[in-house]
């Protein structure tokens, strides 16, 4: 008889802290000063070689870190906005520093105690110069532009090597003080004249990093003040620029594979805390934020998604436009079409010609006639049916229609539809019913975006912003008279803006780039075990997924389900938020040799712009959670954002195509 899975409750799951990269931050001031001092400077001057160079470049006296943060919506900020370098010395040498940044008639330098700027911001500086630190090693350690710790290993982190790119993870304590590791490339420059165009960016392998969880090498910078060819040896310097503009290099998060899973964002990112720890000891302590987690469930989303697509498509046509007529885009097609049966019955005719069709989904080349998608919206409001492309690569496994491929062009057609015909399904519409949503960005002061509003039964209203003229709408007047909130810096800045609103309680959704942070150590010594397999409990990497008695959790958390905890407000501000994160399927984990989590889920803050009805917030968070789990994101898994603004999306694609020629994420 099989063994019975004892699986872990819902209340012992709610017991297990999330841990993210949020970092927190104690550090004694007394302490820190008397042995360290800081240096901040600007530099005055809108030539944009010279705010780029690197504190090496402008002065010759030696420091133990540098740090540059761009200031536009912080204390020290004029209105347009610029960086403020803060360099660490010994104690003493500042003005040493000062002297030597003075010959430059373009900077404005200062000794700094920090006091001014507000408690937060303080600790942001505080920890990005500790963390810069550990590339420094007397002069042969060298900051490039704002100080970022550029980290690299033996491995080049499981990226090819028949590439010639070496691949770095770049380090960074960003506004909201989350640690982020993030994917950059190099490669060596194909000739003298290359090298000189990047000299002010050009970078060496400098010294080890040593750690228990992840050994690995610093990146420096090299100063070349005086480039004269056969100075260097073109093999052994590397400069910023990928050396295949096609190829998308992406550091994993962890690759369970027991030769590799410590090449990785995490094992890098955990390391690089216990060094900072171990040296800043008895003057800083730095640690990641465990949050106690007030709701879970885990969506299958499969079942019900699959029975509103059958009933949306009861009846309706597809027409499928083959432009290409070849073997190959014909074997596509009908790939398709079977796949479609497979999932939907006989309750859709997918067709090659016709005359009355209800939808139509065109193969296209992978890049073409830069007008072709604008054409294909123009001419989907002007017939009133919706128009999807299927992406034809010449054939290959690249054009192979699986049924889950099948099932992603169903929901951008159901989606599509809905928009062109003005109304949404009533499954959908009775879930979001009475809310209003928002999709923006802000840019130089404008404001480009759209609303949706459910009206009476499941019609669909939108309207959009800024598109008319195409100069934009004014951004105070958009949040203001248009949404009726007050003006806010948190939702200024280069991003997409989600806001919804209910009877008086509106709420703003943003990504802030903080992830869940496994225990490195737990999984580290888990390995270990596997690799001796003298525990019979831990013989293969399956463990870190066994369902009994919750292993999976107790290694996974945050990885898997919905997790929704309370907050304080953005950047240490005093207002209630809350933050949720939509985690995996937890049946959808693999655990082949290959198998590796590349990217993992980010938290996203939900800030309470305004809330006219404090009673009701808890149910609007239970409101928004239902929204994720309507399953239109990635195939029988929970969604990023509540689902409305699938639509908004879709609705702002079309707008910035019509007006700019460009997809939405591209304005």
């Amino acid at each position: 008889m099989a063994k019975k899975i004892e699986h872990i409750s819902k209340e012992e799951i709610l017991k297990l802290p999330v841990t993210t990269n949020r970092l927190m931050v104690s550090w004694n001031r007394e302490t820190f000063f008397a042995k360290y001092g800081i240096v901040s400077y600007r530099m005055e001057t809108r030539d944009r070689e010279r705010k780029n160079l690197s504190y090496e470049q402008l002065s010759d006296t030696p420091s133990l870190s540098v740090v540059g943060i761009y200031a536009k919506y912080e204390p020290f900020s004029s209105r347009d906005g610029y960086t403020r370098f803060f360099v660490l010395v010994e104690k003493g040498d500042e003005k040493k520093v000062m002297e030597s940044l003075k010959v430059q008639k373009d900077v404005a330098c200062k000794s700094d105690d920090l006091h001014g700027y507000d408690e937060f911001l303080q600790q942001r500086i505080i920890v990005s110069l500790a963390i810069n630190a550990l590339g420094k090693k007397g002069k042969g350690g060298m900051m490039y532009n704002n100080g970022m710790l550029l980290v690299c290993d033996d491995q080049n982190f499981g990226v090819s090597e028949r590439l010639k790119e070496l691949v770095c993870l770049k380090l960074e304590v960003n506004k909201h003080m989350n640690l982020v590791a993030r994917t950059t490339s190099f490669s060596h420059p194909k000739d003298f004249k290359q090298l000189q165009a990047y000299s002010n960016c050009v970078f060496q392998v400098g010294k080890e990093m040593d750690g228990e969880l992840w050994l690995g090498e610093y990146l420096k910078p090299v100063i070349l003040k005086k480039l004269n060819e056969g100075d260097y040896r073109l093999d052994q310097v590397y400069i910023k620029k990928k050396r295949f503009s096609s190829s998308h290099n992406t550091v994993p998060y962890w690759p369970w594979n027991k030769d590799t899973y410590n090449h990785s964002r995490l094992f890098v990112i955990c390391q690089v805390i216990e060094n900072v720890n171990k040296l800043f000891d008895g003057m800083l302590t730095v640690d990641f934020s465990d949050h106690q987690v007030l709701d879970y469930f885990e969506s299958h989303p499969k079942e019900n998604v699959e029975k509103l697509l059958k009933e949306y498509f009861q009846g309706k046509t597809i027409l499928v436009e083959d432009p290409f007529g070849t073997d190959d885009s014909k074997k596509q097609v009908d790939q398709f079409k079977a796949s479609v049966l497979a999932t939907m019955g006989n309750v859709v005719s997918v067709v090659k010609r016709g005359g009355k069709v209800d939808m139509l989904l065109k193969l296209c080349e992978e890049i073409g006639d830069e007008t072709h998608y604008s054409q294909s919206v123009k001419r989907m409001y002007e017939s009133g049916i919706a128009f999807q492309h299927m992406i034809h690569h010449g054939g290959g496994k690249e054009d192979d229609v699986p049924e889950a491929k099948a099932k992603r062009i169903l929901m951008e057609l159901l989606v599509k539809d809905s928009i062109v015909k003005g109304c949404m399904p009533s499954e959908m519409a009775a879930i979001a019913g009475n809310w209003k949503f928002w999709l923006f960005k802000q840019k130089k002061e404008v404001v480009y975006g759209a609303s949706l509003k459910l009206c009476e039964g499941k019609a669909v209203a939108f309207e959009p912003y800024g598109f008319d003229d195409g100069l934009g709408e004014d951004y105070d007047t958009f949040v203001a008279s248009i949404m009726g909130l007050s003006v806010l810096l948190k939702m200024k800045g280069n991003h997409d803006y989600h806001v919804m609103e209910k009877e008086g309680n509106a709420y703003l959704i943003i990504d802030t780039e903080e992830i869940p942070i496994l225990d490195a150590k737990q999984i580290d010594d888990t390995y270990g075990k596997i690799i001796e397999g003298t525990d019979p409990d831990y013989k293969t990497i399956c463990v870190f997924k066994r369902k009994g008695a919750g292993t999976n959790h107790k290694f996974l958390r945050g990885l898997m389900g919905f997790h929704l905890w309370k907050e304080e407000g953005l950047d240490g501000e005093g207002a209630e938020s809350y933050s949720y994160i939509s985690g995996y399927n937890s049946d959808n984990f693999n655990t082949g040799a290959t198998f590796k989590i590349s990217k993992v889920p980010h938290v996203r803050r939900i800030c309470i712009l305004k809330k006219d009805h404090q009673e009701r917030v808890w149910e609007d968070i239970q409101e928004l959670k239902n929204m994720l789990a309507v399953g239109f994101g990635q195939w029988n898994e929970l969604m990023t954002y509540p689902f409305p603004f699938k639509f908004l999306q879709e609705y702002l694609d079309n707008q910035s195509e019509t007006t700019f020629s460009k997809h939405w994420s591209e304005m």
